[in-house]
């Protein structure tokens, strides 16, 4: 069924492009506009009224605050024949939008990627999308089936209940992340506890976030403002408490474990931990493999082979020096790295055969 979609991008920004990648990869035909971004030969419209013409899906990739003005240019080219879907981080705000401004008749839901081009590039899943409401539940399940077609696993919810949602997990994370960069805490100390390396990521993430984006979680919620109060009052109310010397107990009489038994829970415990470790692992070579296949490509290209006896010394090399400075056994870790690169140039292999 997804074969014969005809995918219509509103837009061509970083978010625009790995969406396109996206589809391509399913072998769903896709076209866009962007008279602000350069696309490649082939994919480009160069009107609205082109792009939409034989279109089965209109996705709308611009940021929240020039949503309404691409709908109003989008609705005179519009017609039943069409499904509209936004990509907002936000929802209650975009779907009063689609109600009022995608003409009657054009089926419209309003939908959250989650996912992004940082995504897509590491190979991270499951992918997974948010559906909230559309304009009938026929367009809902059909926004549902296109995230499915893509490998999403996709949620159904309410606009309101998405904001909320997200006002408590993305924007709290984010202001928090901000408000450590902003007073200076760095995550390049000589060391730093596992704690704060979890927020990294955030931190990272928080400093390349472009402003439209900022402006959506921040400003496009209806539920951003007393997210933000409540946590600030939580933070100040702990603070206080931080100030008044907590009361001095006893330590209760108990009797000492079984050593055995405590054993025997640590061994399953740090077993856990390796399986859980390997799981990483696996994860890292299936983005590993992507990866391969994006080099390979651009090899192709350059018309270089799958081969390359110098770049794969270096990388031994450059990994040795790195599990020395762990304390590894380098000869080890090149070992491993051995097999990781045949791993990797399999996978090449692989992709031109199939072709």
């Amino acid at each position: 069924m997804s074969q014969q979609w005809r995918v219509a991008l509103v837009g061509y920004g970083r978010f625009g492009g790995a969406l396109s990648s996206l589809l391509e990869a399913r072998g769903i035909a896709v076209r866009a506009f962007d008279p602000y971004h350069q696309l490649p030969d082939g994919l480009r419209a160069d009107s609205l009224a082109e792009l939409v013409t034989g279109a089965t899906h209109v996705v709308v990739c611009v940021p929240f605050g020039t949503l309404e003005d691409s709908l109003r240019a989008l609705g005179p080219h519009l017609s039943r024949a069409h499904l509209v879907l936004d990509v907002c981080s936000v929802k209650v705000r975009p779907v009063r939008s689609l109600e009022r401004l995608v003409p009657p008749g054009t089926a419209w839901a309003g939908t959250h990627p989650l996912f992004g081009p940082t995504t897509l590039k590491l190979n991270e899943r499951p992918l997974r999308a948010v559906v909230t409401e559309g304009s009938s539940p026929e367009a809902e399940a059909q926004a549902k089936a296109f995230y499915e077609a893509l490998g999403c696993e996709v949620l159904q919810q309410t606009a309101d209940a998405h904001d909320r949602c997200m006002a408590e997990s993305h924007l709290a994370a984010c202001f928090l992340a901000e408000g450590l960069i902003n007073a200076g805490f760095r995550t390049d100390q000589p060391f730093v506890t596992p704690s704060f390396r979890s927020l990294e990521r955030v931190m990272a993430g928080v400093a390349a976030e472009a402003d439209h984006l900022r402006a959506a979680v921040y400003q496009g919620n209806p539920y951003a403002k007393g997210a933000r109060e409540r946590l600030l009052e939580a933070l100040l109310a702990i603070d206080r408490s931080l100030d008044v010397p907590p009361p001095r107990r006893s330590a209760p009489s108990a009797p000492l474990p079984d050593t055995t038994d405590a054993a025997k829970l640590e061994l399953t415990d740090a077993r856990a931990d390796i399986d859980a470790l390997d799981q990483e692992l696996v994860h890292l070579l299936a983005r590993r493999a992507v990866l391969g296949r994006r080099i390979l490509k651009l090899k192709e290209q350059l018309g270089q082979g799958v081969h390359d006896p110098a770049r794969e010394d270096n990388v031994f090399r450059v990994r040795r020096v790195w599990g020395s400075a762990l304390g590894l056994d380098a000869d080890a870790v090149e070992q491993i790295f051995r097999a990781v690169v045949e791993f990797s140039r399999g996978v090449q292999h692989a992709t031109k055969k199939q072709r």
